[in-house]
């Protein structure tokens, strides 16, 4: 099969490097999900091709803007992975959006049932 152009959604969650004075942990993080495009011969190609431009983002450090705190953005897991049959360029971000903060239990929701079976699909 040739490969085919796939729309993949990245959630990511924002690790500061330091807690704030009087905080032992925190019950919300800033969240951001991440469209992508990649060419790929399978939907787990997509997602294994999306997986690896998504360390590079993880191994580079980044500021919240808003607050100025330094950190690192952490792979949440693949929202979603769709085919689309236009031609457009290999990897190209199309868009983001920023969800704010939330609790594990919110952003659990937001990933919904097809998460957990994406990540099963691609331990191999």
């Amino acid at each position: 099969m040739p490969p085919r152009w796939y729309f993949v959604s990245l959630v990511f969650r924002f690790e500061p490097a330091a807690l704030r004075a009087g905080r032992t942990s925190r019950k919300s993080h800033l969240v951001e999900e991440n469209w992508e495009l990649h060419r790929a011969t399978s939907r787990a190609g997509a997602c294994a091709k999306a997986r690896k431009v998504a360390k590079v983002v993880c191994a580079t450090p980044s500021v919240n803007l808003k607050t100025g705190e330094k950190g690192r953005w952490t792979l949440v897991g693949i929202k979603d992975c769709w085919l689309i049959y236009d031609d457009l360029a290999d990897g190209a971000e199309i868009a983001w959006f920023q969800h704010g903060r939330m609790t594990g239990t919110q952003l659990r929701r937001l990933m919904g049932p097809k998460s957990k079976k994406l990540a099963r699909n691609h331990r191999r």
